[in-house]
């Protein structure tokens, strides 16, 4: 009786022979794919139900904040930039310090062409994990400078010292997401990239001006 019950266990228990994981896509450049600790999480909870449970549970199963970021990211893979937003935003509703949501919840509003929401969730992860917010700027520069369309880069100083570029970068990702320091002609020149044309060059030139009380010019982008 006892090996007949084990090699039930058994059989039942194995995975049928040829099962592939379904192919979900490959998602954009910088996303984070997927939660690492969902799927353990997942089947540790799906082990502890009893089924009797679940038939007479009056209220069902709430979706965890790693469930609406694995379907962020799903959402993301095709395409689907705004329901990918909507899943992180309550990805992070749940959890409140979720880095990784924040970070794929940026770069979903960089796709939707919203660079101010994007900026404001580069803050917020800035203040959860540093170093996660920077590989997040970096690689949205990266993106921006690739971009053929942008013609124009507006150039904020040239300093000999890089310690004054430096304190001048840090102020201008506090308003800006596509600032950065280029080593050129013996200086540290601080340059906002990203000006599609000149009439938008001017807008943010003004709102430089405004902000730090120096008179920023525009160069072509190379």
């Amino acid at each position: 009786m006892f090996m007949l019950l084990t090699a039930i266990l058994y059989l039942t228990s194995a995975p049928a022979q040829g099962e592939q994981p379904e192919n979900t896509g490959t998602p954009k450049i910088g996303l984070i794919v997927a939660d690492p600790a969902h799927d353990d999480l997942k089947k540790s909870r799906i082990d502890k139900v009893d089924p009797a449970e679940v038939e007479e549970a009056e209220m069902p199963v709430q979706d965890s904040a790693s469930d609406h970021f694995n379907r962020g990211v799903a959402h993301d893979s095709s395409g689907m930039y705004r329901e990918a937003i909507d899943s992180y935003k309550k990805a992070i509703m749940i959890k409140p310090d979720y880095a990784e949501a924040y970070y794929n919840l940026a770069f979903s509003y960089l796709m939707s062409n919203d660079d101010k929401s994007a900026h404001e969730e580069y803050l917020l992860l800035k203040e959860i994990n540093p170093q996660k917010a920077d590989e997040f700027y970096n690689k949205a520069l990266l993106m921006v400078r690739s971009n053929p369309e942008n013609k124009y880069v507006i150039q904020v100083g040239a300093f000999r010292n890089i310690q004054n570029a430096d304190q001048m970068l840090e102020k201008l990702k506090a308003h800006y997401l596509h600032a950065q320091i280029e080593a050129l002609d013996g200086f540290s020149k601080v340059r906002v990239f990203g000006m599609k044309n000149k009439e938008e060059a001017e807008v943010m030139m003004k709102d430089i001006r405004d902000k730090f009380k120096i008179d920023p010019f525009l160069v072509p982008a190379r």
